[in-house]
């Protein structure tokens, strides 16, 4: 993924808007569209603003006024990355930012496309290196929790001051029912008075949950068949011990692959030293080699354990006729009865 450009991994849901659009029927297509957020244009197509369901959920919690306005009342201007920006390099800037959503665009600033972290993930080829690791290895162990006669208010207030998506509503410890950021969307037209409306009218049940046991990629892929952003993990009593969200297994995904780069990068650094090892020994060899060959003498270099010979010069081949693998299947006595019987033939030539 590192190389690939962000704009090849664009979200298929888009919305644009106009910034003079009501925000009741910018909700009403986020409801249709299943989709985080909307992007505000300008009349050349440049994105001048972002809506999204974390902007909704701050408003209502901190607003005493009902849901009113247009876009551009409520909208807040978008981080922008060029679209040739590497998949790697857009990842850091997401979570750099604490962002769910980065805003693509062209060479003129024009809106190309939005990507989050679930087209991170669909794009995260090197899931197999986290096979190993488990929800309880990214999972947060501290779950924000209501009982089911809390106020819609209550859990927007927390979730406003937390910084979090969703909140758990619970019974005795046990997951009776979860209310998303997107259930705020679902919700928003119609929430009149959140303060006296109960979370057990409006909590999305049952709640979807796993074990600790389950392998993080399992997750991934089951959150992608349910089309759904987390999972409340349970004990084996099913009273809640966490939760997983996307952003946790997009962090441990990346990480497995920050991981795997780095034993990458070991393994090559290995690789090259063995080669430069081979390369200096080789060279020295070629050196030494050609000193041996500029002396008049016969020269050979033997082991010291049995006397065989490991090396000769030229001179050596030319004086006793033998080629130089000949002499790495001879020793020392051997040369030096060729020699005699050399000198001797000599001898008698003359």
């Amino acid at each position: 993924m590192e190389n690939t450009p962000v704009s090849n991994m664009l979200s298929p849901q888009l919305i644009k808007v106009s910034p003079d659009t009501d925000i009741r029927d910018v909700l009403a297509q986020m409801q249709l569209e299943n989709t985080s957020c909307v992007i505000q244009v300008d009349d050349q197509h440049q994105p001048t603003g972002i809506f999204t369901e974390q902007a909704l959920v701050q408003y209502l919690a901190r607003s005493t006024l009902p849901l009113h306005g247009t876009l551009g009342q409520l909208s807040t201007p978008p981080i922008t990355v060029p679209g040739d920006t590497s998949c790697n390099e857009a990842f850091r800037i997401l979570s750099e930012n604490s962002l769910r959503q980065l805003v693509i665009t062209d060479q003129q600033n024009k809106l190309l496309g939005v990507v989050n972290e679930s087209d991170f993930i669909h794009h995260m080829d090197y899931i197999p290196l986290a096979i190993k690791i488990r929800v309880r290895d990214v999972m947060s162990r501290s779950v924000h929790q209501l009982t089911a006669q809390h106020s819609v208010l209550d859990a927007l207030k927390l979730m406003d001051t937390a910084t979090i998506s969703c909140v758990v509503i619970t019974e005795n410890k046990h997951p009776s029912g979860i209310l998303t950021e997107r259930d705020i969307v679902r919700l928003a037209r119609d929430l009149n008075n959140p303060g006296n409306t109960p979370l057990q009218l409006v909590m999305h049940s049952p709640v979807y949950t796993l074990s600790e046991d389950v392998l993080v990629k399992d997750a991934s892929h089951l959150m992608e068949a349910k089309s759904i952003r987390r999972f409340v993990v349970t004990t084996k009593d099913n009273e809640v011990s966490g939760i997983i969200t996307l952003r946790d297994i997009t962090k441990a995904l990346q990480q497995g692959y920050v991981d795997h780069l780095e034993c990458e990068l070991n393994r090559k650094e290995q690789q090259i030293e063995t080669i430069q090892g081979q390369l200096k020994e080789l060279s020295e060899k070629s050196l030494f080699s050609r000193l041996m060959n500029q002396v008049s003498d016969s020269i050979f270099i033997v082991r010291a354990k049995d006397f065989s010979i490991i090396d000769t010069n030229q001179q050596a081949c030319n004086h006793l006729g033998f080629t130089p693998e000949e002499f790495r299947t001879k020793n020392i006595a051997d040369i030096s009865t060729a020699a005699t019987n050399l000198d001797i033939e000599q001898l008698n030539n003359q």
